[in-house]
């Protein structure tokens, strides 16, 4: 008869594979259903790539590679890079295949997280804090998106599980292991020290105390080694490339922390992710978890939260998908309340009753999330291709897009840099910017550009910028005019 014990792995492979099956729905749906800007970012980057080696015409060449000059620095493409290797070995450009591979690194991230919440807990509850990370609602939309999100996650978890084991047996194999494994995941995102190196820190002070942890080399050999392919890649992008300039605008602002803005910001994106009834279980799984290694891995992550959003008090109240990792907290947050508030007052068995939980679970995951998945706007993708045609499938164009013209770029195969919105305008303003008028930041910013065509798809930001539209009606002609967009032809003049 097959043991309770031998029975949770396999019993982990079905919600797995019913996680995967859920994010495999409605592939062919169309990337605006969620964050458009960062997906497409993903899906011109791989479409250059492709389009390298690929057989289209010259001009879609040019401009695919026009727009990947545009990007701005960040970490290593990897997910563009097996995006690629996938439309070659497919034959044709589906971004399916990004979809894929997003949904399969996060259900494979079962893998490191079943071992870490087994490491504090009994099988069971290990199940219970799975079906948690598989279905979400919030994580089953998020992690088959074309971003790294999903990636970084996974070499997260495995570096949380490497440095546990490390700190439990320090042996030289196990350092290495911890080292690479963090080296790894701060390479693919950096945002991933905000998960392991609090976990290195709160892993040492199980053993021995917070001070004795500190003072300890057994803390700082693996977050030390791990962290230098990071610093090497990321500081030498810095200094020598454009990363500075690129990403660290509106990162930290620490005016933002005493504001109304970022505290309401931060509750929304709590609420969106995790929901209020999942925020309680996780604050109960983290008060119940006793001392030792459970309640250090729990205080970890929530400190490495809270650090992570005073690091980016711009981004953390106004972009969802950073919180995306650390439903692997609500994961551990969820099996701790099973395992020691919940356990030890079950009459029946366990493994029972974590598997209906688990379904349980499951079933108002899916349900929550199908609403979002069956996302599509064919008429949107029929405007921008369009768009594309009357703009001539220009590679220097300017837009006014509330997504920063990529989708615009992919669909309508068109290059080009994106005028501020409304919304940019402000957070400008956050950022401590003077303000400036239309015809001052054309001429600093755009005039040597020689942008052929000016698009508008976000009216309402053009009718908010009267000086804008001032602007155009003298360095523009008008192509055409909808109340969906406006496309304009810049005259020779202005250029």
């Amino acid at each position: 008869m097959m043991t309770r014990l031998s029975a949770a792995p396999l019993i982990v492979a079905a919600l797995a594979l019913a996680g995967l099956t859920i994010r495999l729905q409605h592939l062919e749906q169309p990337l605006l259903g969620f964050h458009p800007t960062r997906q497409y970012r993903s899906a011109v980057i791989a479409r250059a790539c492709y389009f390298d080696h690929a057989q289209v015409p010259e001009w879609a060449r040019a401009t695919a590679r026009a727009n990947l000059a545009m990007q701005p620095a960040g970490e290593p493409p990897f997910m563009e890079w097996l995006a690629c290797g996938a439309y070659q070995a497919l034959g044709a450009e589906r971004l399916e295949a990004a979809r894929v591979l997003g949904s399969t690194f996060w259900v494979i991230g079962t893998i490191p997280l079943y071992a870490l919440i087994t490491s504090i807990a009994s099988p069971a509850a290990a199940i219970v804090g799975i079906s948690t990370y598989l279905f979400a609602p919030y994580g089953i939309v998020a992690s088959r998106a074309f971003q790294p999100d999903a990636l970084m996650t996974l070499c997260a978890l495995c570096a949380l599980w490497a440095l546990v084991r490390f700190h439990a047996r320090p042996t030289t194999s196990r350092l290495a292991a911890a080292a690479v494994a963090v080296g790894i995941a701060t390479v693919v995102k950096p945002m991933s020290v905000f998960l392991t190196i609090p976990v290195a820190v709160g892993c040492a002070a199980a053993q021995g105390g917070l001070v004795r942890a500190l003072r300890s080399p057994a803390l700082w050999r693996p977050a030390a080694l791990g962290l230098i392919p990071g610093v090497v890649y990321y500081g030498y992008s810095a200094i020598a490339g454009t990363l500075a300039r690129d990403q660290m605008q509106l990162r930290f602002v620490p005016s933002l922390l005493g504001t109304t803005f970022f505290w309401q910001g931060l509750w929304t994106q709590l609420g969106h992710v995790f929901g209020v009834l999942l925020l309680t279980v996780m604050v109960l799984g983290t008060c119940v978890a006793p001392r030792g290694l459970a309640r250090a891995l729990l205080v970890s992550l929530w400190t490495g939260y809270a650090a992570f959003a005073v690091a980016f008090t711009y981004h953390m109240p106004t972009h969802d998908y950073y919180h995306l990792p650390y439903l692997t907290l609500a994961a551990l947050a969820v099996a701790s309340v099973f395992e020691f508030g919940i356990r030890p007052r079950l009459r029946g068995p366990a493994m029972r009753i974590a598997v209906i939980g688990a379904c349980l679970i499951g079933a108002a995951g899916i349900a929550g999330a199908m609403p979002a998945i069956r996302t599509g706007d064919a008429e949107r993708l029929e405007q921008y291709e369009k768009i594309g045609e009357l703009a001539d499938h220009s590679a220097r164009v300017l837009f006014l897009d509330l997504h920063y013209g990529y989708p615009l770029m992919y669909h309508g195969q068109l290059a080009g840099d994106a005028w501020p919105t409304t919304d940019d305008l402000t957070a400008e303003q956050f950022g401590g910017a003077p303000e400036i008028d239309a015809q001052v930041r054309y001429a600093r910013d755009f005039a040597d550009y020689r942008a052929t065509h000016f698009i508008v798809t976000d009216v309402a930001s053009l009718q908010a910028q009267a000086d804008l539209e001032q602007l155009l009606g003298q360095i523009a002609t008008v192509v055409t005019q909808t109340p969906a967009y406006h496309v304009y032809r810049l005259t020779g003049a202005s250029r």
